[in-house]
């Protein structure tokens, strides 16, 4: 009932989830000529009242989703507002096996903190994307592979009517703090731009998504949701390697409408979160932009609808690790070679080219258990598939040490990878590769020659 009341306060207006149309090519948003100002900083623009229940209404349809589907969401609290209100974070996997905590995830943040119509219309979209797992099989392998983290409140006391204002005041006395404006990258006080605040990070709102970005480190792609956004470029002193802004343009073409709208191509006077997203961890950064109602009332297909497209192509898209392993190999007693090959099967890479400049963590790494290493050797990174490729002479003469990490791959890339070990005959080892972006893969392998095999088996 919880939900339907929700649905039934869209239906009489007091919500709404269109979006404006548009003929923009996919990944731009239409600007219209003359080009408008700046909009007001979201947290501090006027707007109308919004209705009472919407902010209970979103919390109360998301603990029903956790209700209904144990098996694919869990609600999670990143913490309490200033005024003590509760900011939810709901979790969509397939929760049913140990997995569900390493597999990469894709964030849908609410980032103007003042729209509920976006704010509902992303529960909305959470809902959508439980009961839909059950007769889409695409969205239900987006499930089994990532985790789809969606976050409608990022500011409630900005929506309550008894909660709080839009401007919210920090200690000592600074003007109205607005989440698009207060995160450390490209930050400006208050003084040179409204909403920044006299230091970042200075209302809880902005200090708990920043320490989610901080302490979720699967985050690979985190996707703003809000009615303010520009075309443009990013703030002076942004950085961008050629390689992400190639990223950032695939992404683009993956979705029309809504327009996926890339970072790189998005108009920011520096502070926003998909500002800090991207340049103080690396993790790509993409904007939906919504707008509440068409301009002439006609009807139009759902936000919604369009938007769960995006999310199942994203999902199709998010790096994924596989790994396979050739037969053993005896070298003596007690000593073999194991050749395995360990390949990026999706678009994006493990880890972006920014994370990697600074040295962000995320490298894939390797691990091995019931054997002991004795010596091990990689060959650099191939784009294409197939045996032939794997060869000894592609191996490094010199060995590495797993422990050091093994790189990053982007998409489709492979490399061969090969382990001298010791260990008893008949004995099954675990090869494990793990990336925090990239997600988990694991052989295991029975020490045993293919001639021993076929022996045993006869037997």
């Amino acid at each position: 009932m919880i939900f339907e009341s929700f649905l039934a306060l869209t239906a009489l207006g007091g919500v709404s989830i269109q979006e404006e149309d548009s003929e923009g090519s996919a990944g731009v948003v239409q600007e219209e000529s003359p080009p408008a100002p700046d909009p007001p900083a979201p947290g501090n623009e006027s707007h109308e009242p919004r209705p009472a229940s919407s902010v209970g209404l979103a919390v109360d349809a998301l603990r029903a989703i956790e209700a209904d589907h144990p098996d694919l969401a869990r609600l999670e609290r990143l913490g309490l507002t200033r005024a003590g209100q509760e900011i939810p974070l709901l979790v969509l996997t397939d929760l049913t096996t140990p997995s569900s905590m390493t597999r990469p995830a894709i964030l849908f943040v609410e980032e103007s903190g003042l729209s509920p119509e976006a704010a509902m219309a992303l529960v909305m979209l959470a809902r959508r994307v439980v009961e839909g797992a059950a007769a889409d099989e695409r969205l239900l392998r987006v499930l089994r592979n990532c985790a789809i983290l969606i976050a409608p409140l990022t500011d409630p006391d900005a929506l309550s009517p008894d909660g709080g204002s839009a401007t919210e005041v920090a200690p000592g006395g600074s003007a109205g703090v607005s989440f698009a404006r207060n995160f450390p990258v490209g930050w400006k006080p208050e003084t040179l731009i409204e909403g920044g605040g006299i230091v970042p990070l200075s209302a809880p709102k902005t200090l708990l998504f920043a320490q989610l970005l901080q302490e979720e480190k699967r985050l690979a792609v985190v996707c703003g949701v809000s009615p303010a956004y520009r075309p443009g470029t990013p703030y002076p002193g942004s950085e961008l390697p050629a390689v992400d802004r190639e990223t950032y343009s695939e992404l683009s073409r993956i979705a029309r409408r809504p327009a996926l709208v890339p970072w790189s191509l998005l108009h920011s006077p520096g502070g926003s979160f998909l500002d800090y997203a991207y340049q103080a961890h690396g993790i790509y950064a993409l904007a939906l932009p919504f707008a509440s109602a068409p301009p002439d009332g006609s009807p139009q297909e759902s936000w919604v609808d369009r938007t769960l497209e995006t999310l199942i192509a994203l999902g199709e898209r998010i790096p994924r690790l596989a790994l396979h392993a050739f037969a053993p190999r005896r070298l003596g007693p007690g000593l073999w070679q194991l050749d395995l090959v360990l390949r990026n099967e999706s678009v994006l890479p493990t880890l972006s080219s920014l994370a990697g400049t600074h040295r962000i963590p995320g490298q894939i790494e390797l691990t091995l258990e019931g054997a002991t290493l004795v010596a091990s050797a990689i060959s650099d990174p191939v784009p294409s598939s197939g045996e032939a490729v794997f060869d000894g002479t592609s191996l490094h003469a010199m060995s590495y040490d797993p422990g050091a990490g093994l790189g990053t791959l982007v998409g489709g890339e492979g490399v061969h990878i090969r382990l001298i070990v010791s260990g008893e005959s008949e004995h099954t080892l675990a090869v494990q590769v793990m990336a925090a972006r990239g997600g988990v893969a694991e052989v295991k392998i029975l020490l045993l020659e293919e001639g021993e095999r076929a022996a045993a088996g006869e037997e």
